[in-house]
This record gives structure tokens, sequence and C-alpha cells, in this order.
């Protein structure tokens, strides 16, 4: 298996805020229980973990997004922005505690120092944890404001050696326009970064997309729902969609 990355190389997962979500509809049979979808997550991670560094930033959309629920009750965009990166902390918090729960080392590394409750992120750590076959969450996204988990993960792959970013989405890969707007968007399997950028396709960030291609960093893009997602992006180059540096 893993055929697609070579083992031992660290892969930097980019997961959603949605994967904690709770459903109005807790007994609709569509909608898995946060927990149902926290402990499939878990089990993919341990099994990938077996051969790769493995680095996870989890966004905090689920709670808050800095941009669109900061607008919406009027503060700065400033505030907006740091108060969602505090969401991402709190998702980091209960992914590490579901994690634990599934056997999984963990180390929980943020860039906003909370005392007794998470450490600060620094190289350092980040070498100690990978000695120690830990799985690294990162949160506090890039620990300023303005900039989105898009370009934290980006970044962390980076620190952490990292030629692959996974992007587990709400989307099953990139597409020539927004498919839940436009029922002819095509989806395109594999684009550049700076075709992505020139062609103002929204599903990463412009920022991120800057980055990735000055670190020679792919983008692998896939749904999050899908079983076994984030081992099929690791063994399967076909699937998803592919943003090449």
């Amino acid at each position: 298996m893993m055929s697609n990355i070579k083992s031992g190389h660290p892969i930097l997962i980019k997961l959603s805020g949605e994967l904690l979500l709770i459903s109005p509809d807790t007994h609709s049979k569509e909608n898995k229980s946060p927990r149902n979808r926290l402990d499939a997550v878990s089990k993919q991670i341990k099994k990938l973990s077996e051969n790769h560094h493995l680095g996870i930033v989890i966004g905090g959309g689920n709670f808050f997004r800095g941009g669109q629920h900061g607008k919406a009750i009027g503060s700065t965009s400033k505030v907006g922005h740091t108060v969602g990166m505090m969401a991402t902390i709190m998702n980091g918090l209960l992914l590490k505690d579901i994690f634990e729960q599934n056997e999984i080392e963990v180390s929980l590394l943020s860039s906003i120092e909370i005392p007794g409750i998470v450490e600060i992120v620094s190289q350092d750590k980040i070498e100690h944890a990978k000695q120690n076959n830990q799985v690294i969450i990162f949160v506090g996204g890039t620990g300023k404001p303005f900039f989105t988990t898009d370009t934290a993960a980006v970044l962390r792959a980076k620190e952490i050696g990292s030629k692959v970013v996974f992007k587990a989405t709400q989307v099953d890969g990139v597409y020539s326009s927004d498919p839940k707007k436009n029922n002819s968007a095509r989806k395109i399997d594999q684009i550049s970064c700076e075709e992505t950028i020139r062609l103002g396709l929204k599903i990463v960030d412009a920022s991120a997309l800057t980055m990735a291609e000055e670190n020679g960093i792919s983008i692998r893009v896939f749904a999050q729902d899908q079983e076994d997602s984030i081992l099929r992006a690791a063994s399967d180059p076909a699937f998803g969609s592919t943003i090449v540096p």
C-alpha cells in the first residue's frame, strides 16, 4: 500500500473543522455522529503513521470562521480572525483527546501559547515529536490574523519536511468553477499552483498556493467524508485532484 508516497516521507494533512460539526438532525441516517467520523479518521491516521511522520492542521469553521462570522457579528477583521484561530485550538484539543483514546501518540503545538493547555510551536519541538513517532497536531493557524489554515498547512508542511499537503475538504477535487453553484463545472485531475491562481479557483487560498509553489509542495484535494479518504490519497495518485508546484 502507500505506493503513491514513499514510506518514511512526512505528510501534512489539513482537516476541515466540519469533521467535528454536530448536526442538528442527530437522528438522520445520512449524518454520522462526530465521534464516528473522528474514530474513522483516527483509524486511518494510526495506519498511516506506521510508515510516515504525520502533521495535521485542523480548521475551526465548526465553531467560528474569522471572515464570515466575524463580519456577521460586526467585529473588526483582526479580532474576527483571531477568534477563528482560537477555534482551531479548541478543535485541536478535542482531536488530540480522541486520537489518544484510539492509542495514537500525539503532540499538540500551537502558534498561540496558552500555558497549561497548549505549547507554543517550535522547530525543536517538531523534531522531538518526529523522533518519538508522535502525530503532530498544529493549531492556532499561523499565529497572525488574515491568513487561513490553508497557508498554515503549507507552512507546517515545510517545517516537517513534507512535499505534499492533503487537503481533506467538502468537495472531491478541484473544479473549473464552484460545483455547488454550477452543474457544468468540470473536475480537474491536475493543475499547477500558478494556473489555479490565474483562473481564480477558490479551493485553496492564493497565499498558500504561492508558498507551495515556491517550496515545491503539492496539494492533494479530496472529499473528507469519502470512506478511507486519507489512506486512498496516500496510495492512489488518481484520487481527488492534485495542485502541483
